[in-house]
């Protein structure tokens, strides 16, 4: 499976904004790696390039009513 490389200004890491983490390399429905291109873009994969964004990975939906429904 090809790894995909999502590129944008930043990255959120759950406590602060990074401006020096820019990418995200996902493979599988799983995230691989976190840092710049240059270091973690080895291999080829697909870019999505997202310039003026910051990245937030791993965010999920914890909003969730786990009893509402039997």
């Amino acid at each position: 499976m090809r790894a995909i490389l999502i590129a944008g200004d930043a990255v959120y890491d759950g406590e602060r904004v990074r401006a020096d983490l820019t990418a995200v390399r996902v493979a599988g429905k799983a995230i691989e790696a976190v840092g710049t291109p240059e270091r973690i873009g080895g291999g080829e994969p697909e870019l999505i390039a997202l310039p003026g964004m910051t990245l937030l990975p791993g965010l999920i939906d914890l909003h969730t009513h786990l009893l509402l429904h039997p």
